[in-house]
């Protein structure tokens, strides 16, 4: 279920938060743009969760006014990259600007294209093993765009079948928080 847009913009103004995770995928047209604008006078951002860079709703989604987003479970270099070229417009990526029915941006087109690699977060979840053994390489997106390392120490921890705060999930989470 998607989160109520009042409801998180309430909870987000009250505390102090300054971005809040929706997964990307299950939410429907129209409801990213409502929570987007909701939160505007807070202000905190919208970061949607992505599980492919090949998902065909990213770009309506990112469109919705969304100011960054994750690939969640994050495993490669290559899938990092090929993430974030579709995240972010060029110079950086390779994002298209067009016509959504519910973009507000065709209006200042120029503002938006100027201004929005600058201000547009594209990140990573690290959430199982595979991804820890390759947080090293992953980084080395920074050059392109990777602009945060989300960590998923719950999934981790499952990927690795060992409790939270055992010595090996300890370690793993560590080394995603100091890549």
């Amino acid at each position: 279920a998607s989160p109520n847009p009042v409801s998180a913009a309430t909870v987000a103004g009250g505390g102090g938060i300054g971005a809040v995770f929706v997964d990307g995928e299950k939410a429907e047209r129209g409801q990213l743009n409502a929570l987007v604008n909701a939160l505007a006078r807070v202000p905190a951002i919208v970061i949607a969760r992505f599980r492919s860079a090949s998902d065909p709703s990213l770009k309506p989604k990112l469109d919705e006014g969304l100011l960054g987003a994750t690939l969640a479970n994050a495993s490669s270099l290559k899938e990092t990259l090929r993430f974030l070229r579709k995240v972010y417009l060029p110079p950086l990526g390779r994002r298209s600007v067009g016509p959504s029915s519910v973009t507000r941006y065709l209006g200042a087109i120029k503002d938006f294209v100027g201004r929005n690699n600058v201000v547009f977060l594209g990140g990573v979840t690290i959430g199982d093993a595979a991804g820890v053994s390759k947080v090293e390489s992953i980084v080395k997106a920074r050059a392109r765009g990777l602009r945060f390392l989300e960590v998923d120490s719950a999934g981790i921890a499952r990927s690795l079948g060992v409790a939270e705060g055992a010595l090996e999930h300890a370690a793993a989470v560590a080394k995603v928080e100091n890549a």
